[in-house]
Formats: C-alpha cells, structure tokens, sequence
C-alpha cells in the first residue's frame, strides 16, 4: 500500500503527464476548453477511487477521450490510441470504451466544466 500523500504526489504526475498527452495532438491541435475539462475530470475521478485501484494512465487517456467527446471534438478510438505506442493501443482503447460509464458516475453525471 501506498500513504496518501505519495497517492497525491502519483497523481500530480499524471496531471502534468495529461498536459503533456494533449500536446502530442498536432491534427487538429486539442482546444483548450477540452485540455481544462479533462484535468478536472482526473482531479474529480480521484476524490472517490485510490490511484491503487485504477491507473492513474488509463485513467487519464480516459478523462482526455471523454472530455473530447463531450466537448464536440470529434475524434474515433484508434485515431485516439494511435498517439500512443503500438504495444499500448488495444489495451489502452479497451479500457478507455470499458469505462467510460465508471467515468459517468464517478462524476455523477455532472459533465459540465465551466472554463
């Protein structure tokens, strides 16, 4: 087990890894609004699950997806998990359509981010 405060500092590394991820877009290039709705997606899923009870990554490329869905950006599954590497996209891409549901209600539904 981890204590708190190394969970706090794992997720703070997947905060500026998310940041990172939403640069690597060049065609098209993410909007802003989607990069902000989807840091507070990741802050808001990790105030009711343990970083050790799902990883902070998937979790993240999760938040991104999402946050491009509801923002109206446009993008399919394996266009999404091409910027990743190779031996990472079916693995990434089923997580990320497997728990998009989890992701729903870890935000109780309240999708709207004012930013």
């Amino acid at each position: 087990f981890i204590s708190p405060e190394d969970e706090r500092l794992l997720c703070r590394k997947f905060e500026r890894e998310l940041l990172r991820f939403c640069n690597v877009f060049e065609e098209p290039p993410l909007f802003r609004s989607i990069k902000c709705t989807a840091m507070n997606y990741l802050k808001r899923f990790y105030l009711r699950h343990s970083a050790m009870q799902f990883y902070p990554q998937n979790v993240m490329l999760l938040c991104v997806y999402f946050a491009c869905k509801v923002d109206e950006f446009t993008i399919g599954i394996d266009k999404f998990v091409a910027m990743l590497e190779e031996s990472l996209q079916y693995e990434t891409g089923s997580f990320i359509l497997a728990h998009e549901f989890l992701l729903m209600e870890a935000l109780d539904y309240s999708l709207t981010v004012y930013n």
